[in-house]
């Protein structure tokens, strides 16, 4: 499992990619076949927990996850 911070990305080999559409944000990133993808997401980096989405199965295409834009919002994606 992936769940360290990314320190100027050092640990990731091929672009994500972040895009702006109208009112949404949206977080790419690529993935491993027989891997799953975890995003999780806070407000606040001071506070504890962090909220998880569902645990999706990836092909090894890929992935995104968009979000409305509003408030401040930290995301982290955990690769099992």
């Amino acid at each position: 499992m992936t769940a360290e911070p990314t320190p100027r990305m050092g640990n990731v080999r091929v672009p994500w990619r972040t895009v702006v559409q109208s009112n949404s944000f949206i977080l790419a990133w690529p993935t491993r076949v027989g891997r799953s993808y975890t995003v999780e997401s806070r407000n606040d980096l001071s506070q504890p927990g962090w909220q998880a989405r569902p645990p999706v199965p990836s092909t090894g295409l890929e992935m995104s996850v968009q979000d409305l834009l509003g408030a401040r919002r930290f995301f982290r994606v955990l690769e099992r």
